[in-house]
């Protein structure tokens, strides 16, 4: 019986090992928690210790039966340790990968155990190592590119969603169970791989099970790419749909504006008579207390110049008169430049959201002083920083991360949409609520960056 030798383990482990965690850590390449030299370095790490392991913890005169048992249990319980210490993405996607990856890692190994059966023409496994790593490199050769375009076309884009969508706390199941079904029935002497070679009739239903395997995989993952779709429509819509109440609400403003102007002209006839009326008469102090009223009943703050920059200007102008009508309390500090490579869809969008979220808390407030305090400033060359608090005195509702409208029984449409346009712009938004304060707080690159296409 052929022995396992220090060389045979370091070549089958790199041959064993290195495709798969291309493919486990490729989807996440983004949610690194080292640098890419750190994480090379620790999966060569990896690597050695499953060398080493084996070399010690296999007796002397060990088949290739027994180290494929170490490897299928050590391995895999390694490899899926070695994951969460590199990677900081949601625990579920990772073990969803994790198994899809093993899935196809059975389905090679069987194939190159047939295909060595049926070169060598023998009833043994594993005799000759130079057929065994000819076949598995065979196999690889062939099959890596069309799982290579699995992981890249429908795997990699629903993995990279940011947003952490509930289906993903049981979709693992899935490809765990198909995982768990390689194994049913297998012992130490791996008598499914001995069915393929003392019956070759069984290679059509193993190439049929695999190919169900990933045909259930790729449609439930094409089935969450549309769903991710729907989402984006949605969110462009929704965006849309603030846009147009944003634009319809400073219409509303101008023609309230306009009127005002109309009456305020009407009546401005009649200040001037009497204004004339005291002059004529030499009447100073009624003409003082009388202009003195005049100006005070005059809005002089609603003109205000908030910062340099006219968009950020008009919007935030906007809310604030809005804040002002309701008696609530506005603290602003914006010192934001002219030119600022903001689209202002999206410029309109964040803001608003902001703005409408802390007016919609102090509109609902029941006692207490009703305030917000707005400020915001580009801290490097393209970052910008955007901080609104609120007083608010209700219930914040929270499912995960996602919080609950307090409109309707479902994820808050405005949270939601400022966090998509802090990750377009490769920032971050958060969201805090203490003794009766709530604060949103956003970082955002206004350079954008390349977004993710859903094909």
């Amino acid at each position: 019986m052929f022995e396992l030798s220090l060389l045979f383990l370091f070549t089958a482990t790199l041959v064993k090992i290195i495709p798969y965690l291309l493919l486990i850590l490729l989807p996440f390449r983004t949610y690194y928690r080292y640098s890419v030299l750190k994480t090379m370095a620790a999966a060569c790490s990896f690597i050695l210790i499953l060398i080493l392991g084996a070399n010690l913890l296999l007796p002397a005169g060990s088949t290739l039966l027994e180290w494929q048992l170490y490897y299928t249990t050590l391995a895999s319980l390694l490899g899926l340790l070695l994951c969460f210490m590199l990677i900081k993405g949601n625990f579920f996607k990772i073990i969803f990968n994790f198994f899809v990856v093993l899935c196809y890692a059975k389905d090679v190994d069987y194939y190159s155990i047939f295909l060595e059966s049926y070169i060598l023409n023998t009833q043994s496994l594993g005799l000759d190592l130079g057929a065994l790593v000819f076949c598995y490199l065979l196999v690889l050769a062939f099959t890596f590119p069309f799982m290579w375009l699995f992981m890249t076309r429908l795997l990699l884009p629903v993995i990279q969603k940011k947003e952490q969508a509930p289906f993903w706390d049981f979709l693992w199941i899935v490809p765990f169970s198909f995982y768990a079904l390689y194994h049913i029935g297998m012992d130490p002497d791996d008598s499914i791989a001995k069915a393929f070679i003392n019956g070759r009739n069984a290679l059509p239903m193993q190439i049929a099970w695999s190919i169900g395997t990933f045909l259930s995989f790729g449609m439930m993952l094409q089935m969450f790419k549309e769903n991710i779709k729907n989402e984006l429509l949605d969110n462009k819509l929704q965006v849309a749909a603030l846009h147009l109440d944003l634009q319809r609400k400073e219409f509303d403003r101008l023609n309230n504006t306009i009127e005002e102007t109309r009456r305020s002209r009407h009546n401005l006839r009649q200040h001037l008579v009497l204004i004339k009326h005291y002059v004529q008469e030499s009447d100073l102090p009624s003409l003082e207390s009388y202009l003195n009223k005049y100006i005070k009943a005059m809005d002089i703050d609603a003109s205000v110049n908030i910062c340099e920059n006219s968009y950020f200007n008009a919007i935030i102008q906007y809310y604030y008169s809005l804040a002002k009508e309701k008696d609530i309390k506005v603290e602003l500090a914006f010192d934001l430049p002219q030119d600022l490579s903001l689209p202002e869809t999206d410029t309109a969008v964040l803001l608003g959201n902001m703005f409408e979220n802390a007016l919609e808390a102090c509109e609902r407030q029941t006692g207490g002083q009703r305030f917000i305090r707005a400020k915001g400033a580009l801290i490097s060359d393209n970052m910008l920083a955007i901080t609104i608090k609120n007083s608010f005195d209700h219930e914040i509702r929270k499912n995960g991360d996602a919080f609950i409208s307090s409109k309707r029984d479902a994820k808050g449409i405005g949270t939601e949409s400022i966090r998509i346009i802090a990750e377009r712009y490769n920032g971050l938004a958060k969201f805090n609520s203490k003794e009766g304060v709530f604060e949103t707080s956003v970082l955002l690159n206004t350079q954008p960056c390349p977004t993710q296409t859903i094909n």
